[in-house]
């Protein structure tokens, strides 16, 4: 495996839910709260916080990309 994706591995089950939401076309916040809000295998809520905080490490670290 490359060893620029092993860097990322193992991946906080947040940041795969983000990923999966974000593969399916851009979203904003919002729209990514309410989907992860969504999902049966993750328990409570995302604070707006912590979610903001999630996205800028992924974008940081080149997992993702601002769109215009």
């Amino acid at each position: 495996m490359d060893e620029r994706i092993e860097s990322f591995l193992p991946l906080h089950p947040d940041t795969f839910r983000i990923l999966v939401i974000l593969g399916q076309g851009q979203r904003h916040g919002y729209a990514v709260v309410k989907e992860l809000e969504g999902h049966a295998d993750r328990p409570g809520r995302i604070m707006p916080a912590n979610l903001y905080r999630r996205i800028r490490t992924m974008r940081d670290e080149g997992l993702i990309e601002e769109a215009e």
